[in-house]
């Protein structure tokens, strides 16, 4: 994996089998928690990191050759509706 930092913009440059264990660490990552519990650790809506692990995986399949998700912060009203912290 090598990775540069141009401007305001981080590219990563991966062979698939480094897509593939990068979508299963994501995965991984998602797993065990409520969606409420999963912003408040990470500040990203699970759903939209969910969406990521599946266009990786695709990659690393084969199955696509690009892709291009938003992968913007959660709204706490929307993720956490139950107990906002606001």
């Amino acid at each position: 994996m090598r990775g540069i930092y141009e401007g305001d913009q981080v590219a990563l440059r991966l062979n698939r089998g480094e897509v593939g264990r990068l979508a299963a660490v994501l995965a991984e990552a998602t797993t065990g928690s409520s969606r409420a519990e999963f912003f408040i650790r990470v500040g990203c809506s699970r759903p939209n990191v969910e969406a990521l692990v599946q266009a990786l995986e695709e990659l690393a399949a084969g199955r696509s050759t690009s892709f291009e998700i938003q992968l913007a912060a959660g709204v706490e009203r929307e993720e956490n509706p139950l107990r906002p912290r606001q």
